[in-house]
């Protein structure tokens, strides 16, 4: 099996111990997984230099973590070079439709570089629906009224945006290709309401989702965590990692003045969350900037008794469960969620789905005052309900539309 990826736009990241951007748990563990499979996985989408030295064998792939990043200097990797015609499938995974991110060769606008890679292929096209907010724009990459070949569009001709102009032609996107679409929600009529913009079109051309499954491979995790994933003692009773902005009020609802220590991690420090950075301060939560490196997240959910999958009413609607749902179990912490989000059953048993404040409260109080022995069993119930999202099952279920779509 041969498989080509790319990234709609901006760089990829490959080694967790060194990542900062969202994801990398789940591409890591896909892409360990298609190595481990013995297939053939070439990257024709650019990663960050660090990776880049690691790809060449520049840089030594051991780390202090004892993670094995061996399965690294198996891929290929052609950030300038067309699809190989023999590739049997290309996914793509989505990002920012944002025209200012550049490569490093030939300063190309990263979307132009995705379009004509998937220009330059026949045959099947995952859209892995990774990022919520930013879904696959197919309305403006191949179904404008002036696609990015005419010498009107003002992309091409570097002299502005135009909700009308292209930045990729149907050509590229569409022709000879069969575009398969996924997300990671429970509920596509409620994703669509809340993210089929008009850059997107969903809808407008029949757009059918099939559903992504989250993954977390446990090599992932420092090997001090593999050895011993749920430790005695804990410095920190209850960690909450990710963004406030959107999830203010949510926020507040939830957490604010609570009998229990709130712990957060995101870009409080940021400009545009500065005023509820002191907001929250004033009502009980200690608040700390993003941490350098994805890995170091582990660390801090394996120092944590508790944490709580806090996410948007959008989200909650549309049932888009994280990667970071398996994460917090995988390192450690026992994990609390929001009742009736869509599909949180499948990973979380409906005794730690909170319905309000008051039950998350007595919920903390109860197993912050449990025996370790008490807390332990809890916490090996909830590993054994999700360990087995990780790169396997997520290969197969990958397999199993990629021979029915190749049969049809």
């Amino acid at each position: 099996m041969k498989i080509g990826y790319l990234k709609f736009c901006m760089q990829m990241e490959l080694d967790f111990t060194n990542a900062r951007v969202g994801n990398i748990e789940g591409r890591a563990t896909l892409f360990k997984a298609i190595i481990d499979a013995g297939w053939d996985l070439t990257l024709y989408s650019q990663v960050t230099q660090h990776d880049e030295q690691l790809l060449s064998g520049q840089k030594d792939i051991a780390n202090n973590y004892g993670i094995d990043n061996r399965w690294i200097r198996s891929i290929h990797y052609k950030p300038d070079k067309m699809i190989d015609t023999d590739t049997d499938l290309l996914m793509v995974e989505n990002g920012p439709d944002n025209w200012m991110f550049r490569t490093r060769y030939g300063k190309q606008p990263f979307i132009r570089r995705c379009a004509e890679a998937m220009g330059s292929y026949s045959g099947l096209v995952f859209i892995l629906g990774i990022h919520p907010d930013v879904p696959f724009p197919l309305d403006k990459l191949a179904y404008c009224d002036v696609p990015y070949h005419n010498k009107l569009n003002c992309y091409r001709k570097g002299t502005g945006s135009d909700p009308d102009h292209s930045w990729a032609s149907y050509e590229e996107i569409c022709l000879d290709k069969k575009l398969i679409f996924f997300n990671q929600a429970y509920n596509q009529e409620k994703y669509l309401d809340n993210f089929d913009r008009k850059r997107q079109g969903y809808r407008k051309h029949n757009v059918k989702f099939e559903r992504l499954p989250i993954l977390y491979g446990r090599w992932l995790l420092p090997e001090y965590i593999r050895d011993d994933p749920f430790k005695e003692g804990y410095k920190l009773q209850f960690v909450y990692l990710g963004y406030p902005r959107y999830r203010e009020k949510d926020y507040r609802y939830w957490l604010f003045d609570q009998p229990f220590k709130v712990d957060s991690w995101g870009p409080w420090h940021k400009k545009a969350n500065l005023a509820f950075n002191q907001e929250a301060s004033e009502h009980g939560t200690s608040v700390r900037p993003f941490l350098p490196a994805q890995v170091m997240c582990t660390d801090v959910y394996w120092q944590a008794n508790l944490s709580f999958g806090l996410i948007s009413k959008k989200l909650q609607e549309c049932g888009w469960v994280t990667h970071r749902t398996l994460e917090t179990i995988h390192s450690g912490c026992i994990l609390l969620g929001i009742e009736g989000v869509e599909g949180i059953d499948d990973y979380l048993d409906n005794d730690f789905q909170m319905s309000n404040r008051k039950e998350l409260k007595h919920m903390v109080g109860d197993i912050l005052n449990m025996s370790y022995k008490t807390q332990k069993r809890i916490w090996e119930s909830q590993f054994e309900k999700i360990k087995k999202y990780d790169g396997n099952h997520m290969l197969k279920y990958l397999m199993k539309i990629y021979r029915r779509e190749s049969w049809t």
